[in-house]
């Protein structure tokens, strides 16, 4: 798409308290899938702020 970023996620998932969203997770990951959790993704960004790396995730998924 032009304008578009590459895109490093194909899919964005954001749950705070949903334990189905983890199996979720688990089934596209293992199909091949790149999913940004936020709960998964953020766990190695400890020190750091969340908000920039959520909304870069978001601009570079290619579904919500």
């Amino acid at each position: 798409m032009k304008g578009r970023p590459n895109f490093l996620h194909d899919v964005f998932m954001s749950a705070a308290r949903a334990l189905v969203i983890q199996d979720i997770y688990n089934d596209l990951v293992k199909e091949g899938y790149r999913v940004f959790l936020s709960r998964v993704s953020l766990s190695n960004s400890v020190g750091q702020e969340y908000e920039p790396v959520i909304y870069s995730a978001l601009h570079t998924s290619k579904m919500m």
